[in-house]
């Protein structure tokens, strides 16, 4: 284990020697902290040159944890720079996408109620015109056995696929994702490169998760509800044709 740690702090000062020559290190990093990192990478190279390779294992973990915690923190500022503008646009487009999901739910319960509506008045106003128009001959009453009497219209039961919590839920998530992301973008455009992160990749795709979701519960809602066509209408009657064999 101390050979192992030996050689990923030499390893590690190779690296960071790099570093200090990398365009994109050094723009996110100042000048005083690669002014430090390399005054610790000569003091690391003569330590472990005058005798610091035969320390013991935690002595070595040590100086490569000092290393690690100048080199590490650029990196990431680095990491999050590349990282986060196809970030940002895939969350954008999430939020595009719950607002078209907003307005199919919306759609969906105003057709419910539509529907629900339409039957009930059909029933209602078939009770209306039997109750209005009553037969009092007896004659009639004969006649009216002897003829097919249509029966009365019963209500449609209508699926209820959303509800108007579904909506306000769809509605709740849209509006905060987007509040977040102008939040935290407007905290985020009056920091430089060398400055940390407003928010994280993994802040970013968090809040993505939550929307991806949301969609997901909605779309299952709707699938529910979703009857597939009956197969065994649109199977073909037609016989089989004949193999005919010719010599």
């Amino acid at each position: 284990v101390r050979e192992e740690v030996l050689n990923s702090l030499e390893a590690f000062t190779y690296r960071a020697r790099d570093y200090l020559e990398d365009e994109s290190f050094i723009g996110a990093s100042t000048s005083a902290v690669r002014s430090t990192l390399e005054k610790t990478l000569e003091a690391a190279s003569e330590w472990m040159y005058s005798g610091g390779a035969d320390a013991n294992e935690k002595t070595l973990k040590s100086k490569l944890k000092e290393l690690e915690d100048i080199v590490n923190p650029v990196l990431k500022r680095k990491d999050e720079a590349s990282k986060r503008p196809d970030a940002i646009k895939e969350l954008k487009d999430t939020i595009a996408h719950i607002k078209e999901v907003e307005q199919l739910v919306d759609s969906q319960i105003k057709t419910q109620s539509a529907e629900s509506s339409k039957s009930s008045e059909a029933v209602s106003k078939a009770s209306a015109e039997a109750s209005a128009s009553p037969s009092t001959d007896p004659m009639d009453e004969l006649d009216d056995e002897e003829e097919d009497v249509p029966a009365a219209p019963e209500i449609t039961e209508v699926p209820t696929v959303y509800t108007d919590s579904d909506l306000e839920t769809v509605r709740d998530y849209a509006s905060k994702a987007q509040a977040w992301l102008d939040e935290n973008e407007a905290k985020q455009s009056k920091l430089t490169p060398t400055d940390d992160p407003a928010f994280t990749v993994k802040d970013i795709n968090a809040e993505k998760k939550k929307l991806d979701d949301v969609v997901m519960d909605m779309m299952m809602k709707k699938m529910k509800h979703f009857k597939p066509p009956n197969q065994s209408s649109s199977k073909s009657k037609t016989a089989k044709p004949k193999t005919v064999f010719q010599d």
